[in-house]
């Protein structure tokens, strides 16, 4: 995607700072499952899926972001983590909604 500038940076990155990069990535995947799953309680997935779909939902919002709203400046920060953070919000009320239902 040419289109998200900070994505095309990553290619610049080294091979330690990628890996840099991967393990906060995880480490932040795994905190926010685990946060999730003390907030969801019953209605959660358990730590680890809570922290699965949380990084699609951010992922999702930013591509969302980015194909939506691509005139807009590239480097909005305030309009990326509202994406980021809604589309993962509007996820996990989805599905807690259809647990809850078929349940």
């Amino acid at each position: 995607m040419n289109s998200i500038p900070w994505l095309a940076n990553m290619k610049d990155l080294s091979g330690a700072e990628f890996s840099f990069l991967i393990l906060i990535v995880i480490i932040a995947v795994l905190a926010t499952g685990f946060v999730l799953d003390v907030i969801a309680r019953g209605s959660g997935f358990g730590p680890f899926l809570n922290g699965v779909l949380a990084l699609i939902g951010v992922c999702a919002g930013i591509y969302l972001r980015y194909r939506l709203f691509a005139p807009f400046r590239a480097d909005d920060l305030v309009l990326t983590i509202g994406f980021a953070i809604g589309t993962a919000f509007v996820l996990f009320f989805a599905l807690g909604f259809a647990k809850s239902r078929l349940s």
